[in-house]
């Protein structure tokens, strides 16, 4: 399965976090640390967002579509189970 698929899916992160050694997602996706906060109405929170978002205006971002998603890695993955 591809990796578009896979985020497509909702399963990238779970899957990639899965494989042994140095995060896989941390190469791909933009690292977020813990704590983090991705500021929506920032220019520089375009790394964060795959597809379905507008622009940023001064106090929001509005969805573009009926989807939009948001991506990044963690640095050590936590289950939430």
């Amino acid at each position: 399965m591809s990796i578009g698929k896979l985020i497509a899916s909702g399963l990238a992160l779970s899957a990639i976090s899965r494989r042994p050694g140095p995060s896989a997602a941390a190469q791909i996706f933009p690292n977020l640390v813990e704590g983090g906060k991705v500021d929506l109405t920032s220019h520089t929170s375009a790394r964060f967002l795959w597809y379905g978002w507008s622009s940023p205006e001064p106090d929001f971002r509005w969805t573009a579509s009926n989807e939009a998603t948001v991506i990044f890695a963690v640095e050590k993955p936590v289950d939430l189970a």
